[in-house]
């Protein structure tokens, strides 16, 4: 079962093809092999039409949030999480 807080539940489609390539990586495989089969596991499950692609809801407040304007001088961003102290 797909871990729903996991990294290839909430990464982006490139960064779960590189996560993969990096795996074939440890098991022997070029970067450039890795990246093939990493491309073609993705490939062959979207045409076998394994996953949904049907939206998931926002989580509860999220699109409020999304529609509110950032107070005068702040923007709401990834990278003020994670350096906070970086001005």
């Amino acid at each position: 079962m797909l871990d729903p807080g996991g990294t290839l539940a909430v990464a982006s489609r490139q960064d779960n093809i590189a996560s993969t390539a990096t795996v074939f990586c440890l098991m022997g495989c070029s970067w450039p092999q890795a990246l093939s089969l990493a491309h073609t596991c993705f490939d062959a499950v979207d045409q076998e039409g394994l996953i949904d692609t049907t939206p998931s809801p926002l989580i509860n407040g999220a699109g409020q949030l999304l529609q509110e304007p950032a107070p005068a001088g702040r923007h709401r961003s990834c990278d003020q999480q994670r350096h906070p102290f970086r001005h």
